[in-house]
């Protein structure tokens, strides 16, 4: 068997930790996937309509919801409220909810306007 150098060892290690990183990340998502699944079917249930979309913000936990194809609403997770209307960013008071709802429905370059709406000062966009 041949040893390692030092340059070897440390890549080594490096690898495994990104891999130990990666598995903690996977193992810590498929939770999160139940959960929006069961969320969906509660929103659904609260409703009586069909959820078309479920997407977590960075906005206070909250997570938007498409229902019957147009309809926007905002809930937490455990559908303890419902907030019908337009959801605000409080820093660059962007009217995210047209900004995720309107502009895909209206443009054809719409990905790339929401996100340079959204996020400006992130090179354009995300």
């Amino acid at each position: 068997m041949l040893s390692e150098t030092p340059t070897q060892q440390s890549r080594r290690k490096q690898i495994s930790k990104k891999l130990v990183l990666l598995a903690l990340a996977a193992a810590f998502s498929l939770p999160t996937l139940a959960d929006e699944a069961a969320l969906k079917k509660a929103v659904e249930a609260k409703l009586g309509a069909a959820v078309t979309s479920l997407t977590r913000t960075p906005y206070l936990g909250l997570y938007e919801v498409y229902a019957n194809g147009r309809e926007v609403i905002y809930t937490d997770e455990k559908v303890s409220v419902l907030l019908v209307g337009s959801l605000i960013d409080g820093k660059t008071m962007k009217n995210v909810t047209i900004c995720t709802f309107l502009y895909p429905i209206l443009s054809p370059n719409s990905i790339e306007k929401s996100n340079t709406a959204l996020f400006p000062a992130i090179d354009g966009g995300l």
